[in-house]
């Protein structure tokens, strides 16, 4: 019996059987800079385990103490664009077939050869000049699933759920712990609490870090995936002191029209 739902309902898929849109919405602060962004979704049902998903719009505005602020909108570009942002919306936007889990999560990418190709062929028709196309690390297969299992990280299983993405710029690892809170504005909800630590890192550790994720579903499978984080960044200061910085970061996610 799958523990978040009513008993005999069937588990849902993580994503309706249909083509959907969903809406994440992440606020990221760390050492005198912030992040507001807004991306759009498509996710479109495949074959068997595989769906396909491309980002319909990118829109951020980013805060660096110092420097002016920087707006983004991919349907509205400006000369002034921040390369890298006009780049990665580029390979974004081209749909790619990607296999997933029995939880829905993001594993792999089904046809990761393809996929280089088409993304290859999206920064050749980038708006930006020339000397901006020389970074291929940007075509990164393994990139391209871990950052999309950030965003959609499928059912939380009962207990521990343990999953690794990127905090604070670091390598990290979030281990909650899930239970079944009822239902939130109508919809059945479990909420995940607990730890998030970084590997060995040069550019810094985090200390005492707390995480929390909170999944809402209903028939079709999930509406929204809500998650965050807060603790401190300990560096090394450029006089070569550490020093100790607030970091936190929160993302939504949810399903348009729902």
């Amino acid at each position: 019996m799958i523990w978040w739902l009513v008993a005999c309902r069937p588990a849902p898929v993580a994503f309706p059987a249909r083509t959907v849109d969903y809406d994440e919405v992440v606020l990221t602060a760390s050492a005198g800079s912030s992040l507001e962004s807004t991306v759009r979704y498509r996710i479109e049902p495949g074959r068997s385990d595989v769906w396909v998903v491309a980002t319909l719009r990118t829109e951020g505005v980013v805060y660096d103490e110092g420097a002016p602020v920087m707006h983004y909108d991919s349907d509205t570009p400006k000369g002034a664009d921040a390369w890298p942002l006009v780049l990665q919306h580029a390979i974004a936007a081209r749909p790619a077939a990607v296999r997933v889990d029995t939880r829905g999560r993001p594993v792999a990418l089904d046809d990761p050869a393809t996929w280089a190709d088409d993304a290859l062929a999206a920064l050749a028709q980038a708006p930006v000049p020339p000397a901006a196309l020389g970074n291929d690390r940007l075509v990164d297969p393994d990139g391209y699933i871990a950052n999309l299992a950030r965003t959609f990280p499928g059912h939380p299983p009962r207990g521990d759920w343990v999953r690794d993405e990127r905090l604070a710029g670091l390598r990290a690892r979030r281990t909650e712990i899930c239970q079944p809170i009822g239902r939130v504005e109508g919809l059945p909800a479990v909420r995940c609490e607990g730890s998030c630590t970084a590997d060995d890192d040069p550019r810094g550790t985090l200390y005492g870090a707390t995480c929390w994720t909170e999944v809402r579903t209903d028939r079709e499978g999930i509406v929204t995936i809500e998650s965050g984080y807060s603790g401190t960044l300990i560096r090394t200061g450029s006089d070569g002191q550490a020093e100790d910085l607030p970091v936190a970061g929160q993302r939504l996610v949810r399903r348009v029209g729902s």
